[in-house]
């Protein structure tokens, strides 16, 4: 039988392959079981070309089969094409464990791919995984919990890994960060940055999350205003 990892690699090998879905959450260092695998297949300039990718590669995989999700059934290569066109998405059979190959993710659309490409990470073979940020946003607003859990351990982690930027990098830097991922806790971080024009940023967007009802941004504020009253004037540190 045929492995999951044999077909990402003959993907890989035909183009672009990003690691997303249970695996990468696995992959960025989540403890928990997946019964499938996902991987984002660059989308290419058209379904078409796309789907005539995927049947060159499956060529060497006879044993296997495309499968509709939606449909909840087994297709032949000829429906391809339409099934990528309508959903985005195609799974795999016949494998030790079933690979769902997408297009185009959840909350993604095809002109996304090259820059989550370029954020991605190295990985295990001749794909990379997808970065923290991007595969929480395949995983927002599913409604599923385990999509919750995994985004909620994402989120962690990227608050972690961007903290440090946020709390020292210069504007350009931290302006760009704020755009693509944005909570409470990146923007407490900001007001630690020693260039007053971020901090300023930091005060403008965490006004607008507590003008929102984001009680945990105007606890915030008000500590950052108690620590700047707190903090001796010029002519007190000179008379120290």
């Amino acid at each position: 039988m045929a492995t999951l990892p044999e077909l990402i690699d003959a993907f890989a090998a035909k183009g672009k392959v990003l690691l997303i879905g249970g695996l990468a959450v696995i992959a960025h260092g989540l403890t928990r079981t997946t019964k499938d695998g996902d991987i984002w297949y660059e989308p290419k300039n058209s379904a078409a070309e796309w789907a005539d990718d995927a049947l060159q590669v499956m060529k060497d995989f006879h044993q296997c089969s495309f499968y509709d999700l939606a449909g909840k059934r087994r297709i032949p290569a000829e429906r391809l094409l339409e099934i990528v066109e309508s959903s985005g998405v195609v799974r795999v059979v016949g494998l030790d464990m079933d690979l769902d190959v997408f297009r185009i993710p959840h909350n993604m659309d095809a002109e996304d791919f090259e820059g989550a490409w370029r954020r991605s990470l190295p990985c295990k073979g001749s794909y990379r995984l997808m970065d923290e940020v991007d595969l929480a946003l395949t995983k927002f607003d599913t409604g599923r919990s385990l999509d919750i859990s995994d985004s909620s351990f994402l989120e962690g982690k990227a608050n972690d890994k961007f903290g440090v930027i946020a709390a020292s990098a210069d504007f350009d830097t931290v302006r760009s960060l704020l755009d693509r991922i944005e909570n409470h806790i990146l923007l407490a971080k900001a007001l630690e940055n020693p260039d007053e024009a971020v901090v300023k940023l930091a005060i403008e967007r965490l006004k607008v999350m507590a003008d929102e009802g984001n009680p945990f941004a105007e606890e915030i504020l008000a500590a950052f205003v108690t620590r700047k009253e707190a903090q001796p004037c010029d002519w007190d540190s000179r008379q120290s």
